[in-house]
């Protein structure tokens, strides 16, 4: 039950460790693109 519990948390973490990764990349493509516009616009 321990092991299980740490396993399911590590899991856990490393999922919204990945999803934070996946929000901070969009964040930064759509700011990158906005710039650009601005720029080119």
């Amino acid at each position: 039950m321990g092991v299980y519990a740490l396993a399911k948390g590590w899991y856990e973490t490393k999922e919204t460790l990945l999803n934070l990764r996946f929000i901070g990349f969009l964040l930064t493509g759509v700011g990158l693109a906005f710039t650009s516009g601005a720029l080119l616009g």
